[in-house]
């Protein structure tokens, strides 16, 4: 009945929502574009006007500015027959320059090739530098250095004696390392005055020639002269490493004038260019008349031109901004419309789903109603059942005083029978207990078997109900969708819920059994 109630409270809100006076409005009409397409071709009219005008304009301004140029440049040609004399000096002077650094360049080639080879004859030493690399003979004293110097031109020249020593460890041949010392001032017309030295490398030069005088301890040819030795000849490294020197100080120099080449190059080909133009602009003087009244008739035409692309351009924007105006208007008017209709839509829905909310109550509550009326048939059937077994053990209750006098006769018959025949008394007394027993445990069954059938039919009855409610339940629930997203869908998920449980609880029912 509780379900009854809630399912006609739910029907009569439902036939409430969807009130038939609530009648829905028709749908709006769509929104006249005409005026919109209309400002739109004017404003393309305009647009394609103003946009010939413009081209024309372009044309007449390019050939004034072509004119313009040409006007400047007959202009030039008038100062360019003064000038054209300096520009061929400047052209001579800058072919001169260029000339120079092309050989300069050429010679810094040649000389590097030489340096390399000497690089290839005499590599640098893998322990440091070598005496020759620091102090290189000046032009006419290679032989006198060669007989002083021996082989230590081959030797390692370090800053001080632990450099020194580090340098010669680890060598695979005879190493010889020279390291810095106190040494006297070089005497007059010492060996020291006719060398060239590298910075920081002076007093080891001054150590071992600072001493030796030319023309006493060493002549000019190359003869070197001590107690106890004399050597003369001339070696061909200490030649090798002043040609070396040598060679790098011209290179060293001649960078300077190759290194302008590109510079020059650059100024003889723009000194030839501005000559060659002179003389191109010098050709066209006799133009100028001409040239000045093209000029002149041009720069009216644009005037002309220009005056009506302004008013053709106003006349654009205001097309334009018209247009823009009234498709802004159009737009809104067309989402409004839409906005309408998709609100009818809706409701036209809304009210199509409380319909089938209603038919879907109606049936409800018509199911529930059955339901209902079975139940009650139901309870007929159980009272009647009920009646049935309490006219059943009134019976009983009515055949017990017949068979308390049927034992009293039955005793009164062992009683008699005890004299007549005394061996058969036990016998009796044990079948009057078994018949006593069997009577009634006959009353008993009947009693349980119709209280059993009546539960039985009832507990069936009701899983059929149940049933018979989940599958319309399942039936009205549409798949795939979600029970919150149907009206009521929540409710039927519950109510389903509870009659699993139930039919769960009940387990599965047959007919009673033979030996029930």
């Amino acid at each position: 009945m509780a379900l009854r109630s809630q399912l006609t409270n739910e029907l009569a809100e439902a036939e409430k929502a969807t009130d038939p006076a609530a009648e829905i409005p028709p749908a709006p009409d769509d929104p006249d574009s005409t005026p919109a397409h209309e400002a739109q071709r004017n404003a393309g009219h305009a647009r394609r006007a103003a946009a010939v005008t413009a081209s024309s304009l372009a044309g007449l301004r390019t050939r004034r500015e072509f004119l313009e140029e040409q006007s400047a440049q007959v202009a030039r040609a008038t100062a360019a027959a003064s000038t054209l004399a300096q520009a061929e000096t400047s052209v001579a002077h800058a072919l001169e320059r260029a000339k120079k650094a092309e050989q300069a360049t050429v010679a810094l080639a040649r000389l590097s090739a030489e340096l390399e080879g000497i690089d290839s004859l005499r590599p640098p030493s893998g322990h440091g530098l070598r005496l020759g690399d620091v102090m290189t003979a000046r032009p006419g004293s290679e032989a006198a250095l060669s007989a002083v110097l021996g082989s230590l031109v081959d030797a390692i020249v370090t800053s001080d004696e632990a450099s020194a020593a580090r340098s010669i460890m680890g060598a695979d041949h005879q190493v010889t390392a020279l390291y810095p010392v106190d040494a006297p001032e070089p005497g007059d017309g010492s060996l020291y005055h006719l060398v060239d030295v590298r910075d920081g490398y002076e007093r080891i030069a001054r150590q071992l020639l600072g001493g030796v005088v030319v023309g006493r301890d060493v002549t000019e040819d190359g003869v070197y002269r001590t107690a106890g030795l004399v050597r003369a000849g001339a070696d061909p490294r200490i030649a090798l490493d002043a040609r070396r020197a040598e060679l790098r100080r011209r290179i060293s120099a001649l960078e300077v004038e190759a290194s302008d080449a590109a510079e020059a190059a650059k100024i003889l080909q723009a000194a030839q260019s501005g000559l060659a133009e002179l003389r191109a602009q010098a050709a066209g003087a006799a133009r100028a008349e001409e040239v000045g009244r093209l000029l002149e008739s041009t720069r009216a035409a644009e005037e002309i031109e220009q005056r009506k692309l302004d008013q053709l351009e106003r006349a654009s924007a205001d097309a334009e901004e018209r247009a823009e105006r009234l498709g802004r208007e159009l737009d809104a008017r067309v989402r409004e419309v839409a906005a309408e209709r998709a609100a009818l839509q809706q409701r036209e829905l809304q009210r199509e789903r409380w319909r089938d909310r209603i038919d879907s109550l109606r049936r409800q509550v018509g199911l529930v109603d059955e339901d209902v009326s079975r139940l009650s048939a139901g309870s007929e059937e159980r009272r009647r059942h009920v009646e049935e077994a309490e006219r059943a053990a009134e019976t009983a209750v009515e055949s017990v005083p017949e068979l308390t006098r049927a034992a009293a006769t039955a005793r009164e018959a062992l009683a008699a029978a005890e004299h007549d025949a005394p061996e058969d008394e036990a016998e009796m007394a044990e079948s009057a207990k078994r018949l006593v027993a069997l009577e009634e445990a006959r009353i008993d069954s009947r009693l349980r078997t119709g209280t059993l059938e009546g539960n039985l039919e009832l507990i069936t009855r009701e899983t059929e109900l149940l049933q018979a409610r989940m599958d319309e339940i399942r039936s009205r629930m549409p798949d795939g969708v979600a029970p919150e997203e149907i009206p009521g869908g929540k409710s039927r998920e519950r109510e389903m819920r509870a009659l699993e449980r139930r039919l769960e609880e009940i387990g599965p029912t047959n007919a009673l059994a033979e030996s029930e």
